[in-house]
């Protein structure tokens, strides 16, 4: 890969499963709260839903993440629950 591939590489418009990808490193790494898993969730959730990328595979991680703060995280599970209820 050229230096220029590699530049054009950092800028680029992130994809759902780039998202979903971001998602699943910060929580691997411990670093999601509230606030973030909020944010990044609605920004997933508006890409499904908008059918930005016809992959029925996204659903499927996106529903597992949810399912994961289920179990593990309950707590920012219920953040993220109200601020969609707030919004």
């Amino acid at each position: 890969m050229t230096t220029s591939s590699n530049h054009k590489e950092l800028f680029r418009t992130p994809t759902t499963r780039d998202k979903l990808t971001l998602f699943q490193s910060l929580y691997d790494a411990q670093m999601l709260d509230g606030d973030l898993s909020l944010a990044l969730l609605n920004l997933i959730h508006r890409d499904l839903s908008a059918d930005k990328e016809n992959d029925r595979s996204l659903y499927k991680h996106y529903a597992e993440y949810i399912e994961v703060l289920r179990f593990y995280m309950i707590d920012v599970l219920q953040l993220v629950v109200e601020g969609w209820r707030k919004r």
